[in-house]
């Protein structure tokens, strides 16, 4: 269904008419594993993707909680990490351009796992992360300050390795979105970074990260 739902509008439609939205959001559930919820989560992901009518009956299924339940799986090897990937992903599209999509991941708890899903090795999993906090702050105040607030809070002059962490998570959130930059210096991010890197940099590892793009 995933291959089928790529960039094609009509099989989109007819997945959904033919009722294909709820066995998938029951696929995302605790009672299957993670290759299962993996795959139907990508499928989601897929058939939100620039397509508001789906955008809707995905959330109203009852998927926006079972995604956001997937990002904080503690296992973060394997099957586990590649769900987490496949469930920013399908957040990202579902709040693509959808405000009520928007508030229902912000009230689901859906920003604080994202924004740690940005700290993880996989750069692909840092890639749906930075999409799906973009989506959630585009045009959204709220969305946006919090995301901002959380990625600066990261950076800790007494911690040198969380501040690069917070640093390269800033880096990635940044470089997707134009807004996010405007946010992240109103956060007082730019502060923080320059006196991490004038206090830092002369004898501490891994400088660079305060500079990246």
């Amino acid at each position: 269904l995933t291959s089928l739902a790529i960039g094609n509008v009509a099989n989109q439609d007819v997945i959904a008419r033919a009722y294909g939205i709820p066995p998938l959001v029951d696929l995302i559930g605790d009672a299957y594993g993670s290759e299962e919820q993996l795959y139907a989560a990508g499928a989601l992901a897929e058939l939100a993707r620039n397509h508001p009518k789906n955008q809707v009956a995905i959330a109203k299924a009852g998927s926006i909680m079972p995604l956001v339940k997937l990002l904080l799986v503690d296992d973060c090897q394997g099957a586990p990490l590649r769900a987490k990937e496949e469930a920013a992903g399908a957040l990202w599209t579902l709040a693509s351009n959808s405000h009520a999509n928007q508030v229902a991941i912000a009230e689901a708890g859906g920003i604080s796992p994202l924004v740690a899903l940005l700290d993880v090795s996989s750069l692909r999993a840092q890639e749906k992360a930075a999409g799906a906090l973009s989506a959630l702050a585009l045009d959204n105040q709220p969305n946006k300050t919090a995301i901002a607030t959380m990625l600066v809070a990261m950076l800790n002059p007494k911690d040198w390795k969380a501040s690069a962490k917070g640093a390269r998570a800033i880096a990635r959130v940044a470089c997707a979105h134009p807004n996010n930059q405007e946010a992240i210096a109103v956060a007082g991010g730019i502060e923080v970074l320059v006196r991490l890197l004038r206090d830092g940099a002369a004898d501490k590892p891994g400088v660079a990260a305060f500079m990246q793009k």
